[in-house]
């Protein structure tokens, strides 16, 4: 299940996408240089202008903040994820999205 909340100019490339993807305006995602995909796990949230490149690998319950580029590196899951390389950092969330976003329980099976 995806939520494109509000995708115009909005650039899905190729990747790895698991259930429960928010996607808001002008979020690419694609690969880098060398063909390398992304690979975004179950719950992760593109806010506006985001940008997932490369050898990325975003762990379940991702948050990607506004115009946050993350690059060619492996980020926990239940994070935040803001800033740009070489400086992207990730902090810890209580944010659930599958709970907050989609309103079940995390784990609990679509009917």
């Amino acid at each position: 299940m995806f939520l494109f909340q509000h995708p115009v100019g909005t650039v899905l490339g190729r990747a790895r996408y698991a259930d429960h993807l928010v996607v808001y305006q002008g979020v690419t995602v694609g690969s880098n240089l060398d063909g390398d995909r992304p690979q975004l796990g179950d719950g992760v949230v593109l806010f506006g202008g985001s940008r997932v490149i490369g050898r990325a690998r975003l762990g379940a319950n991702t948050w990607v903040a506004p115009a946050a580029v993350v690059m060619d590196i492996e980020l926990p899951g239940d994070s935040v994820v803001f800033g740009m390389p070489p400086a992207t950092q990730s902090r810890p969330t209580r944010r659930d999205v599958v709970r907050d976003v989609f309103g079940r329980p995390a784990g609990e099976v679509e009917p």
